[in-house]
């Protein structure tokens, strides 16, 4: 059987991708696919906004997607998160971190990914800040018994770094304007000459409903 590619469409800091979390774990752990990870740069740099800008909206899709999914948000999170006055709503530190650590390798990438969710919408640390995020990405990588000196050209602006998470973020762009998709998250089983696009009730229904996905791709 030909190999089984997924590509996942993603922001750090989009409620919707931390909704499909559980289904990204059940898919980055299985042997039988190879995993893209393909940051979209939705809220990153440019793309930045106020929090207050946007605060009631998030936290009402948070209270949506919570009742959906059972996923956790906590008064903590909208306390210090979406209520933090000068607080933004800037996913780049994020985006590069993932870049920067993973390396390509995308377990990591998903692994720190989750990390930086749990950390926002749990603990209600605000991971639009650099502090906090090489404060995660460090203890995310020693969780996974990997060092993590090698982060600092997070902490230093690298620019060759900031270029490596633009081409990653373009490439992300260009892939998804082929593809006629647009939003995250978004997942995409490439097989052979073939595509598929994961619909949105095995990306929220967590590892049942993406193993039956997958399952029925291999058919």
């Amino acid at each position: 059987m030909t190999a089984l590619t997924l590509t996942y469409f993603y922001d750090p800091l989009c409620g919707w991708c931390y909704a499909s979390a559980p289904a990204l774990a059940e898919v980055a752990q299985r042997d039988d696919v190879d995993l893209r990870m393909m940051p979209s740069g939705l809220f990153a740099d440019a793309n930045a906004r106020p929090v207050a800008s946007m605060a009631q909206h998030a936290w009402t899709n948070d209270m949506r997607i919570a009742q959906m999914t059972g996923q956790e948000f906590t008064t903590v999170y909208r306390d210090r998160v979406l209520r933090k006055p000068d607080g933004r709503f800037d996913s780049g530190h994020a985006t590069r971190a993932i870049v920067l650590a993973g390396n390509g390798d995308a377990r990591v990438e998903a692994a720190l990914l989750h990390r930086l969710q749990i950390a926002r919408y749990v603990e209600g640390r605000d991971t639009s800040t650099l502090s906090e995020v090489l404060a995660i990405t460090r203890d995310a990588l020693t969780a996974l018994g990997r060092s993590s000196t090698g982060i600092d050209p997070l902490h230093q602006g690298d620019a060759e770094l900031h270029r490596r998470a633009e081409d990653r973020v373009a490439a992300s762009e260009c892939e998804m304007a082929a593809l006629g998709i647009s939003g995250v998250p978004q997942m995409v089983a490439t097989q052979g000459d073939t595509r598929h696009l994961i619909p949105s009730a095995a990306l929220y229904g967590g590892a049942s409903a993406i193993g039956q996905a997958l399952a029925e791709l291999a058919g």
